[in-house]
């Protein structure tokens, strides 16, 4: 891909939880965007009931348990490794996780600092991807809960972001 290439849509679908320096993240994205053209962003809020990605824990308890991944990092390792019993590899990636988190917040604090705005934002009580896996028919976090700040985080499972330009208008 050439550093002039621009698109018209370019999609970060559970991506950017896994990015360590978000802003220089999307400093390089935004590059490829075409004046017009949209980005979207999904991913889990970091303290969302499995924002810490532990469903991936061979551990059959462990991978159930929601929010422990909001322990310290030390005490987090220890059930990981002594508990739970999970392998190096995914020790590792599962504090890797939690030291790229990302909030609600922290995202749209990062997409303050760049000539971008949010088009349209949605929060899931249940995420949409529920209902394949699951059978769980996709609920919108109450409006009402979704603009508390912190709180919509905790009660969350996924959010989805339009960005565009400024000035970009979406026609639906």
């Amino acid at each position: 891909m050439a550093e002039n290439e621009k698109f018209d849509v370019i999609l970060l679908h559970d991506v950017i939880e896994h990015i360590r320096d978000k802003h220089a993240f999307i400093k390089h994205i935004v590059k490829f965007l075409k004046s017009d053209g949209i980005l979207f962003v999904a991913f889990p809020a970091w303290q969302t009931p499995f924002g810490g990605h532990q469903q991936i824990c061979n551990h059959r308890f462990w991978s159930k348990v929601p929010y422990w991944h909001l322990l310290p990092t030390t005490m987090y390792h220890f059930i990981l490794k002594r508990l739970a019993h999970e392998n190096t590899a995914t020790i590792n990636e599962l504090v890797e996780i939690k030291s790229c988190k990302v909030s609600v917040e922290s995202f749209e604090i990062i997409v303050k600092n760049f000539p971008i705005d949010i088009i349209n934002r949605k929060i899931w009580l249940i995420n949409p991807h529920y209902q394949e896996k699951f059978g769980l028919h996709p609920i919108e976090l109450p409006s009402f809960i979704s603009q508390i700040p912190h709180v919509r985080n905790y009660v969350s499972t996924s959010c989805f972001y339009i960005l565009g330009k400024k000035g970009t208008v979406l026609l639906m």
